[in-house]
């Protein structure tokens, strides 16, 4: 996902009313924002937003009728009546998905990517180390896909989490894991503790995760209202996150340290996907699309810590602003704004940015970190269009 100061600016803009990452927001109000914004956009962007409001909008007003009927009488209805719930809900979701993007079935057919560092060739690299790999090899990984999503969440270290995403997404391609254990109903907070207790016994971090895999299926997957973060970079509003004349950071590592931010919470934003609609019991292609999203923005987040590395800097030394985890709150219950926030506005806005990055790296003279940028937009297409697809 890649995205800039110009994106707080124009939302920045907007009525109070009709911000685009504002808590609690409406479905209409996450409709009118896409209608206003369409025509301010580049052409990859705007023709995304077309799309939306052409095939996706149907869908959501008829998810927005759905859940109105639903709401006087949710606290009574039986485990039956959920089960039909969520089994309309599937139907919906297959019957209303649209033609694909020509790229969307060669990336979701393409092998495990293991290019997780920058090659002195100016190329992905899979001989380069990632960080965080190493530790991320202690770790006991959980035993199914949307275990995988829980214990990312509570993971606070940055390349603890990317090196995990990885490995989780390694081992579910690989058949090594499956999407859920039968019986599965992950406890947040065991698998929480699980984490925060990783460096006094790894023992204990095993014992605790198989107890989660042990539970009664009758429970919903309840990811954390916010992802483990570190203590760096501190989170401020984003007219206090600094101009890149005004950052402390030179231009082209100002540029990267808000880039890896914005990667970083796009890996979040995928795993919790993955685990609050578990519950809905989706086509697996659904949860396999968005742990791969998963990985690539993990791959992507690592690029840009390697190359920030490599100026002399790291992910923390500036501020940064926490817009894009509002963003996963404000569509925490709807599958349908969840779209509309994350693949057909953030994922279009990031893509028509990329170009703009890309000059101004080059304009300051450093074409490594352009050649990062260009190659992160360009697989950033494919995120872009599970938007249209779904």
């Amino acid at each position: 996902m890649l995205a800039g100061r110009q994106q707080h600016q124009q939302q920045q803009q907007l009525p109070a009313g009709q911000q685009f990452l504002k808590l609690h927001v409406t479905v209409e109000q996450h409709l009118q924002h896409v209608h206003k914004q369409a025509a301010q956009h580049q052409p990859l962007g705007q023709q995304q937003h077309k799309l939306y409001i052409q095939h996706a909008l149907p869908w959501q007003q008829q998810q927005q009728h759905h859940h109105q009927q639903q709401h006087s009488s949710c606290q009574q209805a039986s485990p039956v009546q959920q089960q039909h719930s969520q089994q309309q809900h599937r139907q919906e979701y297959r019957t209303q998905s649209v033609p694909e993007w020509h790229g969307l079935s060669s990336w979701r057919q393409s092998p495990i990517n293991n290019c997780r560092g920058w090659g002195s060739n100016n190329k992905p690299s899979a001989a380069v180390p990632a960080t965080g790999a190493e530790a991320a090899d202690l770790v006991p990984l959980a035993n199914s896909l949307v275990g995988v999503a829980l214990q990312v969440l509570h993971t606070a270290d940055p390349g603890l989490k990317a090196a995990l995403t990885h490995r989780g997404w390694r081992a579910y391609s690989e058949g090594h894991i499956p999407l859920q254990q039968p019986d599965q109903a992950f406890a947040s907070r065991n698998i929480a503790s699980s984490i925060h207790s990783s460096a006094s016994s790894s023992d204990s971090i095993n014992s605790s995760l198989q107890s989660t895999s042990d539970t009664t299926s009758s429970s919903r997957v309840h990811p954390p209202d916010r992802p483990a973060r570190p203590p760096k970079p501190e989170l401020v509003i984003p007219k206090q996150v600094p101009s890149p004349k005004d950052s402390p950071l030179p231009l082209n590592a100002h540029m990267l340290h808000n880039l890896a931010h914005i990667e970083l919470n796009a890996i979040d934003l995928a795993w919790d996907t993955v685990a609050r609609f578990s519950h809905l019991r989706l086509p697996p292609g659904f949860y396999k699309d968005f742990a791969r999203v998963a990985d690539d923005e993990s791959r992507h987040f690592g690029w840009c810590i390697q190359r920030l590395a490599e100026l002399g800097f790291e992910y923390g030394d500036m501020v940064a602003h926490d817009l894009l985890w509002e963003g996963a709150q404000g569509s925490a219950g709807d599958l349908g704004a969840r779209f509309a926030i994350v693949p057909m506005s953030q994922e279009a806005r990031g893509l028509d940015a990329g170009k703009r990055l890309v000059e101004r790296l080059v304009g300051a003279e450093d074409q490594r970190s352009a050649s990062i940028v260009a190659v992160i937009a360009t697989e950033e297409k494919a995120h872009v269009a599970l938007g249209k697809s779904r």
